[in-house]
This record gives C-alpha cells, structure tokens and sequence, in this order.
C-alpha cells in the first residue's frame, strides 16, 4: 500500500488544472472580443479590469499547480481555483459564465485527486489557504472595483 502512495505522491502536477489553465486562458481572450464587440476595448472600466487580471492570475495558477510535484501546491492551486472561478462563473454567468463554472469544477474535480492522494493533514492547510484566498481577493476586488 505504502508503494502505491509514494508512486500518486511523486506524479507531477494535475492533467485537470492543466485543462483548467487553458480553459481561463481561452475565457479571458474571448472576454476581451466581447468586450471589442460591445465597444468597451481598450477603453474597459475597473470592474473589466479586474476580471482580466484575475482570469490571467487563475490561468497563471492553475498552470503553475498543472505541473507542481508537491501535493501541497496542487491542492493549494486547485482550490484557490475552484474557490475563485466557481462564484465568478456564477457572477458572470450571462456573459463568460458557464466556461467559468465548467473551469471550476474541473478545479474541484482535480483538488478531490489530489487530496485522496494524502493524508487528509498534509492537504487539510494548503487547502484552506488556497480557497480562502481566493474567495477574499475576489470579494474585496469585486467590491473595490465597483
């Protein structure tokens, strides 16, 4: 038992936030057509601003956890991404929505492999950090921008 967990310890990175990254990357290029589309680009206000940066920041992150060998940064980067595209996805779900919220749950799909990889105290704080930040740096943007 003990070879089967080194051998899912030692895997590098997660293929379901590499999937995750090219799905937040794709969102925030088709974010910025619409945005030509409506008139909006390159003249966009802060709230736009905001969710391109943290659209490229999750990609930036989920391709970073995409290929982390330590489970600590895969479990941290997937659920700082499930918790942060989820309720954004759910917030935009109008207009870049519904990728977002597929996005998410491929997130929480990869934080669930992870997790079951270890011990539930290796995985339980890098967790917790991941999504509460994420969700704070959502709330306190999305309420700063207006």
């Amino acid at each position: 038992m003990q070879g089967v967990r080194d051998r899912s310890l030692s895997r590098v990175g997660s293929p379901y936030l590499g999937i995750v990254s090219v799905v937040t990357a794709a969102v925030a290029v088709g974010y910025i057509w619409v945005l030509g589309q409506q008139g909006d680009w390159p003249g966009i206000d802060a709230r736009q601003t905001f969710v391109l940066t943290v659209l490229g920041g999750f990609a930036i992150v989920s391709a970073i956890g995409a290929f982390a060998r330590p489970i600590a940064v895969r479990v941290a980067t997937a659920a700082a991404c499930a918790a942060g595209l989820l309720p954004l996805g759910f917030l935009a779900m109008f207009s870049i929505g519904l990728p977002l919220i597929v996005a998410g749950a491929l997130a929480l799909v990869g934080w669930l492999r992870a997790s079951g990889d270890a011990q539930r105290d290796e995985t339980l704080v890098p967790s917790a950090i991941g999504a509460i930040s994420a969700i704070a740096i959502l709330a306190v943007g999305l309420a700063v921008s207006g």
